[in-house]
């Protein structure tokens, strides 16, 4: 089993306001990770200006982190963006409009280093688009 956790460094930013919520949080993954009936795996998806709080986390869960289960997530050039959403309308059997994908993401994804934020691929992920 993998739990998916986006934008995670949000359950660590209230914790302080929520704290009992933290704490049943916390422990509930931990029981999660530590059983021995399901393999388990966590993923977590962090800010980078964010990620020293993971250390929260991977203290109470008792993990190493270490380059082989961390990698930072790249942004990407127009062509590697189409090609994501590609893989992904083929495996949902979607049609998919290759050119004019490509020049949503030239047009109005492309920030000033010519390269589009993994986050716009999953904004564009989820909203419907017509020509």
């Amino acid at each position: 089993m993998i739990l998916f956790f986006d934008q995670f460094e949000q359950v660590f930013v209230h914790r302080y306001k929520f704290t009992d919520g933290y704490e049943k949080f916390s422990n509930s993954l931990k029981q999660w990770y530590e059983q021995d009936k399901i393999d388990v795996k966590i993923l977590m998806c962090l800010r980078s200006d964010l990620f020293y709080f993971q250390s929260d986390i991977q203290n109470k869960l008792n993990y190493s982190l270490y380059s082989s289960n961390s990698f930072e997530l790249k942004k990407f050039s127009a062509e590697e963006a189409t090609n994501v959403l590609e893989m992904i309308a083929k495996i949902e059997n979607i049609d998919f409009e290759r050119d004019y994908i490509k020049s949503i993401f030239e047009t109005n994804f492309m920030g000033k280093d010519y390269l589009i934020s993994p986050v716009y691929l999953q904004i564009l992920s989820l909203k419907p688009l017509t020509n």
